[in-house]
């Protein structure tokens, strides 16, 4: 478990390893990877519980950084169709964090989430905006929105 790991470099793994399941679970449930999945690791990362996704808010929230969620279930159809669109953000915007979050783990935090998939956006712990029944546009334009002036990292061509 997490709680018995030691230091940030095993919970970033552990991140990255959760991450990893979801989307693995979720691109074969989409039969195959249309528009590239993402890849776990570096600025994205998967939690599941209450206690990680509190961590995980104010550990890649820290110093103004922005931190991006997107709240969904393995029961969800709609999820998985932008998950590309998601990592493609997460490849443009390394400055901010994004986060994949199971709303069946988070019995707290996800009473409160009424659609799924819901992107919300995080600032140092505090909920700046948030987005439901969107398209892969309105996440881009959500996303820039919200981003720091850091250098864009523009897709690949």
């Amino acid at each position: 478990p997490l709680a018995t790991m030691g230091g940030t470099k095993d919970m970033d793994k552990a991140h990255d390893d959760a991450a990893n399941v979801v989307l693995s679970a979720m691109t074969e449930k989409m039969g195959g990877a249309p528009g590239g999945m993402p890849e776990a690791g570096g600025n994205l990362s998967a939690v599941r519980g209450e206690d990680q996704f509190g961590r995980t808010l104010l550990e890649k929230g820290k110093n103004g950084a922005l931190v991006v969620v997107k709240y969904g279930a393995a029961w969800c159809k709609h999820c998985p169709m932008m998950l590309p669109e998601f990592g493609a953000a997460a490849r443009r915007h390394p400055e901010a964090h994004f986060v994949l979050a199971d709303v069946d783990t988070l019995p707290e935090t996800g009473k409160d989430i009424r659609f799924t998939p819901t992107f919300s956006f995080y600032r140092g712990g505090v909920k700046l905006d948030e987005i439901t029944r969107t398209s892969p546009q309105q996440l881009r334009d959500h996303v820039w929105m919200h981003a720091p002036d850091k250098p864009y990292v523009p897709d690949e061509a």
